[in-house]
């Protein structure tokens, strides 16, 4: 290998992801690089949910109707063999509770998890962050699966289980919106968020799917499939994730320099044409006026990358090589083009108490409490009240609740897109949850009577429910993450979103578990608290609520003036 290319190899490669150096004849544009982060970590926290669903599906399967199963088996039954094809330990009367205990076991732990491993993702390497919480998602995923394969009836084994895996399916969101804040600025934030979180959907659905091949005859796979995909995320993880666009494009300054130096002042010809060769190739393949942001992009977009060099301690400066395309080549262009970036140990992380001080965060915090809450009902429950009311086999159930996952996919690119063209995330917040609440009633009375009738309104709530959820854990917490009162300092992201996705976690465990009690009152009740949730979900944001009313009764008048 020639000094030049030795020079290169190890200077601009060397700080980037085993895989990302064994390509490195692939040089992206950043516009590349957003796309490849933006699909990566798409498929990342799609994985992460897909390890989440099996437990909905496998709870028909757990405790199922003898009755009918003795039925098709010719079987007769009798007070000793009446529970013959449960499962023990969840063959007691009281096994809605049971999994009740076991959801709010899961999702408790996940959400002090959140709170816990948000703060910790601002202080390690994500990357790596990444990884071990993949592999460890994966393999505690698949823990619930060995109790098939291996005949295990322990309750504490399956609730010791749910405890591991919660804590570390928390590893994924604070690492996954950070990177993605990272990448990118506010510039059609909202949309593009809108289309990234269609993986909240997208692992229900993947989930579901799997889950439900198995179910029926071999439960432990439904745990063990999703467990090892999320396990393979990881290893990928490591070997080709860029968590910052600094990461890949921080040393493309030096790369330049090294060149310069080679094509002025060597004596040899081969390093200068290797030397102009290099130079060429950045200027055409990496368009560097795109490290820092391009001409095109609007002064926010500028601000936003301001903010993050800031975070890594040094100071963002357009250099004339760059800035001015027809600069006099009288400069001295080494200088020029050298980096001006100090270590990110100089950036001190935010605390707790600063991120919940920062404007909007509480009241966000608790909205998402009640609309994840809600959402996670229908994630966890929907299969077995499809199963109970429809009279659906698990298979079917398991497919048909996917639809509210289509109509989140739907909803939240839709809200995305609302709070692009007009800043008023709480107002379409707002708006969507009202909307969902007499919906819910309707479903409950009319759901039952056809498929058809079902799998609309399931679009139509998933579409008004999910979408606020994917809204306020995505662009809002993003936006919040980097709000001017935290000065520049964008490493504060991490925390940001830990705490309003831990609150909405804090809700999505007790939601479930509410359910597990108030169910044998009837499916009537479970309605009723959905409802009572995102009425006060709605409350939260009681001056969006004020405002809205304030301009019906006035557009009201304004016709009745007319």
């Amino acid at each position: 290998m020639d000094p030049l290319t030795l020079i290169f190899s190890q200077k601009a490669m060397g700080g980037l992801p085993i895989g990302v150096r064994c390509c490195q004849r692939c040089n992206l544009s950043i516009s590349m690089w957003r796309a490849v982060i933006f699909i990566y970590t798409l498929y990342i926290y799609t994985t992460f949910h897909a390890s989440r669903k099996p437990i909905s599906v496998v709870k028909s399967v757990l405790h199922p109707n003898c009755s009918d199963i003795a039925r098709r088996e010719n079987k007769t039954i009798t007070p000793e063999n009446a529970t013959f094809c449960m499962w023990k330990p969840f063959d007691t009367d009281d096994y809605n509770a049971i999994f009740g205990y076991l959801d709010l076991s899961y999702l408790l732990s996940y959400a002090l998890g959140m709170f816990f491993l948000g703060q910790v993702a601002e202080r390690v390497n994500l990357r790596l962050f990444l990884t071990w919480g993949c592999i460890l998602s994966g393999i505690t995923t698949a823990t619930f699966g060995v109790a098939y394969f291996a005949d295990i009836h322990a309750l504490w084994f399956f609730f010791l289980s749910q405890i591991i895996c919660g804590f570390f399916q928390s590893s994924g969101w604070p690492a996954v919106v950070t990177i993605m804040g990272n990448w990118f600025g506010k510039s059609k934030r909202g949309l593009i968020l809108g289309f990234w979180n269609a993986h909240v959907s997208l692992g229900n659905i993947l989930g579901g799917v799997i889950a439900g091949i198995f179910v029926d005859y071999a439960w432990g796979w439904s745990f063990f499939v999703p467990g090892a995909i999320v396990a393979f995320s990881g290893i990928l993880s490591y070997f080709f994730l860029v968590p910052c666009k600094h990461d890949a494009f921080d040393l493309v300054p030096v790369q330049i320099s090294i060149a310069f130096h080679y094509l002025f002042f060597s004596h040899d010809q081969i390093p200068k044409i290797l030397a102009f060769h290099l130079l060429m190739h950045h200027l055409r393949y990496l368009d560097i006026n795109c490290i820092d942001e391009h001409d095109s992009e609007s002064s926010n977009e500028e601000d936003q990358d301001q903010a993050l060099v800031q975070s890594l301690g040094g100071t963002l400066e357009r250099e004339p090589i760059i800035r001015e395309r027809h600069a006099s080549y009288s400069e001295p262009l080494i200088e020029t083009v050298t980096p001006q970036i100090e270590s990110r140990e100089n950036v001190r992380p935010i605390t707790f108490l600063s991120a919940l001080a920062v404007p909007g965060v509480i009241e966000y915090s608790l909205c998402l409490f009640f609309v994840k809450a809600t959402a996670y009902i229908f994630l966890f429950w929907l299969p077995k009240y499809l199963k109970d009311c429809n009279s659906f086999d698990a298979t079917l159930a398991a497919d048909i609740s996917a639809i509210f996952d289509v109509g989140g996919i739907l909803g939240g690119a839709f809200a995305g897109f609302v709070t692009d063209r007009y800043p008023c995330s709480a107002t379409v917040c707002v708006c969507m949850i009202i909307l969902a609440m007499p919906l819910l009633y309707l479903y409950y009375l009319v759901g039952a009577y056809s498929e058809a009738i079902c799998i609309v309104f399931l679009l139509i709530l998933g579409f008004l429910i999910v979408g606020p959820y994917c809204l306020i854990t995505t662009a809002v917490s993003t936006d919040l993450g980097t709000h001017e009162s935290l000065r520049g300092n964008a490493r504060a992201l991490a925390t940001v979103v830990s705490i309003i996705d831990g609150t909405g976690s804090l809700g999505a465990a007790i939601g479930p578990c509410l359910v597990g009690l108030t169910i044998g009152r009837g499916w009537i009740y479970v309605f009723a608290m959905l409802i009572a949730f995102l009425g006060v979900s709605s409350l939260t944001k009681g001056d969006t609520v004020v405002h809205l009313t304030n301009r019906i009764e006035a557009a009201a008048n304004h016709k009745i003036r007319l």
